[in-house]
């Protein structure tokens, strides 16, 4: 089964409660790649849409604060899966489903998937591309999109902190040459030694593989840079609060 209602019809059949049953969408949500959090009232819509009962808002807002597979997400009331259940949530509901997911397909060749398993879809999808396109021999592909991750972590890094501000020319993002300056000589963000080279490396990757007329990528540029290109992607996963 594969739809949302027949997984509720399945849960509810087992004797779950609607706490539990709401923890267990959060994660269905999370597998399809549709929604990484989800406030009350949206849960309970969701409940009402396939001819549930809706639940108690404040009960069950309650017991999600005291359930430590969830934690709150960036919206108001909103909550999505703490990534440290993530595994054990997949252990439980994943026999009740029956799912054609590609990240299935999609080896970790490039960015190990548990890097980024449970996070932000955005960047599960981004992984999954990057790695998948490495996976057919598509390098220049991959390391467009490896840039792109690296542009979206440093962004998501200056949210975190609470410091928009500084990355931005009014209501627009700077450059990623414009990112990387300020990252790499910004004393509040404690980068590791060897980071801002392999920044400036992906950006250069990127760079010609996007824009470079007549150079098509190797899989010798991505196989020789791979050590760095984990390494500083895993670093500003932190940096950013995505990876806790």
């Amino acid at each position: 089964m594969t739809d949302r209602k027949d997984f509720l019809q399945t849960l509810s059949s087992n004797g779950a409660t609607q706490a539990e049953q709401g923890v267990a969408l959060l994660w269905f949500y999370n597998i399809k790649q549709q929604y990484d959090e989800r406030t009350i009232k949206e849960l309970s819509q969701d409940f009402f849409d396939e001819g549930f009962s809706i639940p108690n808002s404040n009960r069950l807002k309650k017991q999600f604060k005291k359930n430590k597979k969830i934690i709150k997400g960036r919206g108001l009331n909103s909550f999505k899966i703490n990534p440290k259940f993530f595994n054990e949530l997949t252990e439980k509901y994943s026999p009740i489903i029956s799912y054609n997911n590609t990240r299935t397909d999609i080896s970790s060749s490039v960015i190990p998937l548990s890097f980024v398993q449970g996070t932000k879809i955005y960047i599960e999808r981004m992984v999954a591309q990057i790695n998948g396109c490495y996976d057919k021999g598509f390098y220049d592909g991959a390391l467009v999109i490896l840039r792109r991750l690296m542009e979206s972590l440093i962004i998501e890094t200056y949210i975190n902190n609470k410091q928009v501000a500084k990355i931005k020319n009014g209501l627009i993002f700077k450059s990623l040459d414009g990112l990387i300056s300020i990252i790499t000589n910004d004393p509040n963000v404690t980068l590791s030694r060897s980071a801002p080279r392999s920044i400036r490396l992906i950006k250069d990757l990127g760079d010609t593989a996007a824009h470079d007329r007549t150079y098509i990528t190797p899989q010798e540029d991505v196989d020789d840079n791979m050590q760095k290109i984990r390494h500083v992607v895993n670093e500003l996963l932190y940096l950013s609060g995505i990876k806790k």
